[in-house]
């Protein structure tokens, strides 16, 4: 079964194969999901398979109309787009070092990824700019960055730094002038994600629990709050980088990869939350 989020029965769980990274698009019509190949399905009918990638793409971020999507293959970045069903080189990383955790940053031209730079032994954000065709490192000030995300109204960015993976924090900082970086969660984080309205960020806190933080005010400097989400019987890894929820942006649901936390199966459980 899935539940609200005050632990009243909403709907029945969704059943997939067993996937580790789970998203639905801007536009709340396709819901994907990442097993041995790329799974794209229509969300108002969840059995019916509409897309499939052949090869297993490690990371994947929706284009802010939902009608493509980027994924990182080695060193390459690739774009599918759905009316095509072409999947095509867009973008070819120098770099040296292992990459993860790519973002089609909202309504622009440019890709974030992180990148392990094993010579310096850190986590690095870097931009690719696919008009100019270059990358460039940002946040070089950072310890580590593990993840970042732009918000949808490309007003700031959230990301994940700290010295290890066993004590990051979310910070956020403007965008795309980059200003100084501003506290969000205190006991730890990971797999931050944005709601459609840029005003709740949602992540893992270090004791296992989903949590969001909720930007308020104006100007340069947010007020902000946080709020753990009470589901009580749900116990994340928070060491676990790849993202075991989702958000549905355009009904309000949260989608949990309930099998991604437990393991107790060969098959997901997508258990739907409401009212968040």
């Amino acid at each position: 079964m899935a539940f609200d989020l005050n632990g009243q029965a909403s709907s029945d769980t969704i059943r997939v194969p067993n996937g580790w990274i789970h998203s639905v698009s801007p536009d709340g019509a396709k819901w994907a999901f990442a097993s041995f190949t790329m799974n794209i399905y229509d969300f108002a009918r969840i059995n019916s398979l509409n897309y499939q990638l052949g090869r297993l793409p490690t990371e994947f971020s929706w284009s802010s109309d939902s009608q493509q999507m980027v994924h990182l293959q080695g060193t390459r970045i690739k774009k599918y787009d759905f009316s095509t069903q072409e999947d095509t080189l867009v973008f070819s990383s120098e770099v040296r070092g292992t990459r993860s955790e790519i973002h089609w940053v909202p309504s622009e031209s440019v890709i974030l990824f992180t990148l392990k730079n094993h010579e310096k032994n850190r986590q690095e954000l870097w931009k690719a700019d696919l008009e100019k065709n270059e990358e460039t490192q940002l946040l070089a000030s950072e310890p580590n960055v593990y993840r970042a995300q732009v918000s949808p109204d490309r007003k700031w960015i959230a990301y994940e730094s700290g010295k290890s993976e066993s004590n990051k924090q979310v910070f956020l900082r403007s965008w795309p002038e980059l200003g100084a970086p501003i506290p969000v969660s205190r006991s730890g984080a990971n797999q931050i994600i944005w709601n459609a309205a840029s005003n709740k960020l949602f992540y893992v806190n270090g004791n296992g629990k989903m949590e969001y933080a909720s930007l308020t005010g104006s100007g340069g400097q947010p007020q902000i709050s946080t709020q753990i989400i009470p589901v009580s019987q749900i116990q994340f890894d928070p060491s676990k980088r790849t993202t075991a929820f989702a958000l549905d942006p355009i009904r309000d649901r949260i989608l949990l990869d309930v099998n991604h936390v437990e393991r107790q199966s060969e098959r997901s459980r997508l258990e739907v939350y409401r009212d968040w």
